[in-house]
């Protein structure tokens, strides 16, 4: 949606020089940008004040019912109440790129079994310290994609659109519920040892077959 939006480039642009940022054209938004597999959607925690008052206006004067209806769906989805899906995003954003680096070093050749093992735990360890231990919420983790999400969520922020409000709050961190995002993460990465390496394993073994029959 955001990538179609009619809008989009003037409004966002006008938000982020209303907010001093942006002021090189290539620190703008650019679809291509947010399909990055190194770093997925890295540059968009930072940039959820423009994004989504970009997304009240389009809830607001887009000229297609069906894109106000979009936008308004999206708003109401990730806010009040919901808005822990704003941190299971960043969460899940900051696996993808652990699981990333892990395709990288295991994409190649026939990689030798050993090597395998190691990789994964590896990645076990990072899972572990991040997700298990939490260290993904610790304040020198600003730099990821939830570490984003923590700062822009730090205050309530206030979403005005169609005469109504809508508030981004995460829960305290007392509260039960403010663990279930990450509670997910940690059942997505317990399974990672039994169903990952086999994975990996089919894309290496495509990745030989097609690159030998494209030399043959």
């Amino acid at each position: 949606m955001l990538a179609t939006s009619e809008r989009i480039r003037e409004v966002f642009k006008e938000e982020e020089i209303a907010d001093c940022v942006g002021v090189l054209e290539n620190m703008l938004y650019a679809p291509q940008r947010f399909a990055s597999q190194a770093r997925p959607s890295l540059r968009m925690p930072r940039r959820f004040r423009q994004l989504f008052s970009m997304l009240s206006v389009e809830a607001d004067e887009a000229k297609s019912e069906v894109r106000r209806k979009n936008a308004r769906a999206l708003i109401e989805q990730l806010s009040e109440e919901e808005t822990g899906r704003l941190l299971l995003a960043g969460l899940l954003c900051d696996l993808k790129v652990l699981l990333y680096e892990f395709l990288v070093k295991s994409d190649y050749d026939n990689p030798e079994s050993c090597e395998m093992d190691v990789w994964v735990r590896e990645l076990m360890e990072k899972t572990h310290v991040m997700f298990d231990l939490g260290g993904v919420f610790r304040k020198d983790m600003r730099h990821t994609c939830t570490g984003q999400v923590l700062d822009f969520l730090a205050e309530p922020k206030v979403l005005f659109f169609r005469q109504r409000q809508r508030v981004f709050e995460l829960p305290a961190a007392t509260d039960p519920e403010f663990w279930v995002p990450l509670n997910r993460i940690r059942n997505v990465c317990r399974n990672i040892p039994e169903y990952w390496p086999r994975t990996a394993k089919l894309r290496i073994n495509y990745h030989f077959g097609h690159t030998r029959n494209s030399q043959s």
